[in-house]
């Protein structure tokens, strides 16, 4: 991988059933509402895969097996690529090739050392899916990795073998019942077959999950137990093998909502940090492990900082954070901090503002992304439901480019750099909000000109 990271959580009881029918339901509170999903638009290339299908020459997924991690990598094409619609827009700073993958929501991207794309995206629904697409040369390989109720954003990263690697909230039943829900964790093997591993089961945990996998194949998760469910805040998974126990900690963050997001990441020793929006201070917080113990830092406490941050350490141990500071209403200012590991301070730059985003549970989850380019400089992807766009810094000036603007995207956003230095990022634009729904979106830039 190009750098430490792809690209890439003590409450009431009696609030529970309130708040059950607005997280876990429909817009109109009705949870057995949302199970059906919007249709697929027509394309106006060629024809959009199914995302529901699997090729029938895949093996059936085994849901108790352990993942392995670092297997031998392999260069074998998957039996089944589709193509799917495809359109090209020119602008200042990348050409960009964007395509619709399938139906769903909340995509996540990772590139592995090859170059090759993988997108991971759901659909939330009682009956819902995880899917995986990877794009080789002669199209999209587009696999179900489980069937079920699950809740994003999910994450996905490479593994040392190249693979994607997932991780998701399960809600464990057909409907919500706040004491069931776990974090699961799906590896894709060289031989074609998703194998499945719970993470921790116990309360409901995992929600706002993200993923990341270190050199030595150690995988990190960072998610929230939240306290609309009785949960105690922002938690920490840790994988050091497949025949290991999951260890599981808490970062010392307290009882904490499900809506502001989380990430991970970790650095060269494998130290891990994770981010998160202390939503009783109103504050970034950087958590460290520091020798099994969680040492917590302010980042920025001015105003309603640190909702939808991203964490990424360069390959120099410098740590980068995307974030956003919400202002009134619909209005947010997309923010960077960055220090030196053994630095003390940290330097904040305004990047953009914002003005349509949407909060609640059908609104935003992660709309900033950030990456580390092969010069070492930190690119940031970020939107609203009126733009997605990319922010590249060159080491003095921040340049600009909206990918896509309309009235309808999906308030998510995933960034990737591969080692040639392309961005690659995924999004989507809404089809239905409650249910929500929608059109999952891969765009890959290269330089204009």
């Amino acid at each position: 991988m190009p750098s430490f990271k792809k690209r890439t959580l003590l409450g009431v009881a009696g609030a529970i059933t309130a708040v059950v029918a607005v997280a876990c339901g429909s817009s109109d509170s009705d949870p057995t509402s949302a199970n059906v999903p919007a249709s697929q638009p027509t394309a106006t290339t060629s024809s959009a895969p199914d995302p529901t299908a699997t090729s029938s020459t895949l093996p059936v997924v085994d849901p108790t097996a352990t993942p392995a991690l670092g297997a031998p990598a392999a260069t074998a094409v998957p039996p089944t690529l589709t193509e799917v619609p495809s359109k090209t827009v020119s602008g200042t700073l990348f050409d960009w090739r964007i395509d619709d993958i399938g139906q769903g929501t909340k995509p996540a991207i990772t590139v592995n050392d090859d170059g090759i794309p993988s997108v991971s995206y759901m659909l939330e629904a009682f009956g819902g899916y995880v899917m995986n697409a990877q794009l080789f040369e002669g199209g999209w390989s587009i696999t179900e990795v489980a069937e079920g109720y699950f809740y994003g954003p999910l994450d996905v990263d490479t593994g040392p073998d190249g693979q994607p690697r997932i991780a998701w909230h399960d809600h464990q039943a057909d409907t919500f019942q706040p004491n069931l829900g776990d974090v699961e964790y799906a590896a894709l093997g060289t031989d074609g077959v998703w194998k499945r591993k719970t993470l921790f089961d116990r309360g409901h945990d995992g929600w706002d999950t993200r993923l990341f996998i270190d050199d030595n194949g150690t995988v990190h998760v960072s998610g929230l137990d939240p306290i609309e469910f009785g949960g105690s805040g922002v938690e920490y998974y840790q994988l050091s093998s497949d025949t290991a126990e999951p260890v599981v900690e808490q970062v010392g963050s307290g009882p904490q909502t499900y809506r502001w997001a989380t990430s991970v990441a970790a650095d060269g020793n494998g130290r891990a940090y994770v981010t998160y929006y202390d939503q009783d201070q109103n504050d970034l917080v950087v958590a460290v492990r520091d020798g099994g113990e969680w040492i917590r830092e302010t980042v920025d406490s001015v105003g309603s900082a640190g909702v939808f941050n991203d964490i990424m350490i360069g390959p120099d141990g410098r740590l980068h954070v995307s974030y956003v500071t919400l202002g009134n209403g619909s209005n947010g200012t997309v923010k960077y901090a960055t220090r030196d590991a053994d630095e003390s301070e940290w330097v904040i730059t305004v990047i953009a503002e914002l003005s349509a985003i949407t909060l609640g549970f059908e609104g935003a989850r992660n709309i900033t992304s950030i990456d580390v380019a092969p010069d070492g400089n930190p690119w940031i992807a970020f939107g609203d439901e009126s733009r997605t766009s990319l922010a590249v810094f060159d080491g003095s000036d921040w340049a600009i480019e909206d990918i896509e603007t309309s009235d309808d995207q999906g308030l998510q956003v995933s960034l990737s750099i591969d080692p040639d230095g392309r961005p690659h990022i995924g999004f989507f634009r809404l089809t239905n909000r409650g249910p929500l729904d929608g059109v999952i979106r891969y765009a890959v830039g290269t330089p204009a000109g």
